[in-house]
């Protein structure tokens, strides 16, 4: 057995997914963690554990040959990696981690960390062959941090769908789209993305059928689900209806008539074939659409939606770039100029190395996994 650093794989249950504050508990405050949750599940070919975050001591699983840990924006300011890196040393295990990011507004900036955050980058890299990082700006961070041994490859996420034609699919839906309705997933309350959130609701109001998909700020979920805010909550809700142009009343009504929040990854993944495309400000509600087969675009505006659209070979554009072409939707999908050969190329290649990283450690690889490093049919 194998433990893995989720809390689940992929699909959260009742009864947590019943209040606001259940789903974020079970989704590490994010429902994008899902997708990449879900496809790490997926790689291997062995009987696992899930081991939450503040698991340690007596409670820690006993037996266990290996520890997979799928990051996401670990690596900042923000972080408190103590609990992680207590788990690591009481194991004392081989470790696998995938998907590990820096956050920052810019490229040219190593974010100041606390020092359990560099202790964590030392006790795994000791304990792995490389570190899967996501893109080229998290590698040269963690190797400013002390960890030298990294690799960058994205996020597993992109090997959620195992159809070796899907990036031709996918772009042979862009050359003919007509775009009706579109699903988006946004709520990225930053001030350089002001008018792209006011765009995206414009969009969706505009569009019959369309789908306002929030994975956070549980103050937005909380509202969606009729909840009652606290004064906290409540005042931050209304920051957020100032930041998109409306008025709280207004901001609730567009959540109940258009929100939707979803809670495991194959629900979600059907709910997307119902839309013509998707644009939006978050990286896996972009993936997640362009894993169910839709065209799908992220607007990149920090160092983790920058990374990972180009490590990943997804869809993207600039702010600058979505509000050009706010009024020509097949237009802004042309001006992401996505390769689909590209794209396939490079899924099968991190799929490779994510073989070899498993093989070093005597893990067995997923027939899900294989099939993205055997030839296409």
């Amino acid at each position: 057995m194998i433990g893995v650093l989720a809390a689940n794989d992929g699909t959260a249950t009742n009864p947590d997914i019943q209040t606001s504050a259940g789903l974020m508990r079970v989704t590490g405050r994010n429902v994008g963690n899902l997708a990449f949750w879900y496809t790490a599940r997926r790689l291997l070919d062995e009987e696992v554990t899930f081991v939450p975050w503040k698991t340690a001591g007596k409670s820690l699983p006993k037996g266990l040959r290996a520890f997979v840990i799928p990051a996401a924006n670990f690596i900042g300011t923000h972080s408190n990696l103590a609990p992680i890196t207590e788990i690591v040393r009481e194991l004392d295990l081989p470790v696998v981690i995938v998907g590990l990011g820096a956050q920052s507004e810019r490229d040219d900036v190593i974010p100041p960390v606390a020092d359990n955050v560099k202790e964590f980058l030392v006790e795994v890299s000791a304990r792995t062959p490389f570190i899967g990082v996501r893109g080229e700006y998290s590698a040269k961070v963690c190797k400013a941090l002390g960890a030298s041994n990294v690799e960058v490859l994205g996020c597993p996420s992109v090997l959620m769908n195992p159809d070796r034609k899907l990036g031709e699919t996918v772009a042979a839906r862009m050359k003919e789209l007509e775009p009706t309705s579109i699903a988006v997933h946004a709520a990225c309350r930053k001030g350089n993305l002001t008018s792209v959130e006011r765009e995206l609701v414009r969009l969706v109001q505009l569009k019959r059928g369309s789908s306002y998909i929030v994975q956070r700020p549980p103050e937005l979920i909380a509202a969606m689900y009729r909840e009652t805010l606290n004064e906290q909550d409540s005042a931050y809700f209304g920051e957020v209806a100032t930041f998109l142009g409306m008025s709280v009343d207004e901001l609730r009504a567009f959540l109940l008539d258009y929100g939707h929040v979803p809670s495991s990854v194959p629900s979600w993944q059907v709910y997307m074939k119902r839309f013509s495309c998707s644009i939006n400000t978050r990286i896996h509600g972009t993936m997640m659409a362009f894993q169910s087969g839709i065209p799908s675009l992220c607007v990149t505006h920090d160092t983790r939606t920058r990374e990972l659209a180009a490590k990943l070979k997804l869809p993207g554009l600039e702010p600058s770039q979505m509000i050009e072409h706010r009024y020509d939707i097949k237009r802004m999908f042309a001006a992401t100029k996505f390769d689909p050969v590209a794209f396939e190329v490079n899924r099968a290649e991190i799929a490779a190395r994510y073989r070899a990283l498993f093989a070093e450690l005597g893990l067995k690889p997923s027939s899900h996994l294989e099939s993205f490093v055997r030839r296409p049919a």
